[in-house]
């Protein structure tokens, strides 16, 4: 694989993006062949457990490379680009093991969506998590708007997405975003998997799939998708984008 590199040790699987540039940026390839590492480990009987996190120091994900949305194509590219971030967020919290986020760095925009669909996050001392999607024109497209309240409160999620700025690790730990704040979140997910996979894996499996159904029952992912869709057939979001790559203050118009 080009993006992803995968460890297996010890009955542990560990995904590390290693997207655009150091920042582990999301294009379609990358995509494409993280759910393809999921499928695999998914049907690969010698591993219990999957850490998810990003190559290098500086970002566990910033997100996605302005230039993928700022090439898609009216509603309709918006529409495939939510859903192909949709169908890898859906792998990740429907897969029969578990999978833990250790988020070094930047978390930010579908960053910090993939992270939300792990079951649960453990986060450096220096990370910082963000959805500055409004800032471009668009809105969170893969899952943001949807789990974010259910994790923090509704009044914590209005204010990091109508906001887009971004959260400490502090404050991510006091809202109930992540698990712990370490100085070292691979060490420290590779010491809770070992723990995790020492137990039954028909018991992980079925304790996964009630805790999420309780959880998000009344998640409304078509919704997210048609509403992130629908930004792409704005002025706003061409002024967004357009902004971005002139390093300059959007004026948006409401149009």
């Amino acid at each position: 694989m080009k993006y992803i590199e995968i460890e297996r040790e010890d009955g542990i699987a560990t995904i590390f993006i290693n997207g655009i540039k150091d920042l582990n940026l999301f294009n379609w390839e990358l995509m494409e062949e993280l759910y393809s590492a999921l499928c695999d480990l998914e049907k690969d009987k010698e591993i219990r457990v999957i850490i998810l996190t990003g190559k290098g120091e500086k970002a566990f994900s910033a997100g996605t490379d302005l230039n993928v949305e700022f090439e898609l194509e009216g509603e309709e590219g918006g529409r495939k680009w939510s859903r192909l971030g949709h169908r890898v967020a859906e792998k990740i919290e429907n897969l029969s093991k578990p999978v833990i986020g250790a988020v070094n760095g930047y978390a930010l925009g579908g960053g910090m969506e993939v992270a939300l669909a792990c079951d649960f996050i453990i986060a450096s001392k220096s990370a910082k998590f963000g959805l500055p999607e409004v800032r471009y024109g668009i809105i969170p497209g893969w899952g943001g708007t949807q789990k974010l309240p259910k994790l923090v409160g509704k009044g914590n999620a209005m204010e990091i997405i109508l906001s887009g700025e971004m959260v400490g690790a502090e404050d991510a730990l006091r809202m109930g975003l992540v698990n712990r704040v370490v100085d070292n979140p691979l060490e420290e997910a590779k010491r809770v998997a070992k723990v995790i996979k020492e137990n039954a894996p028909i018991s992980l499996k079925l304790a996964k799939k009630l805790i999420n159904t309780s959880v998000y029952t009344n998640v409304n992912n078509e919704l997210e998708i048609e509403y992130f869709a629908k930004c792409f057939s704005t002025q706003d979001q061409k002024e967004g984008m357009k902004s971005f790559f002139e390093k300059r203050k959007p004026k948006f118009k409401g149009v």
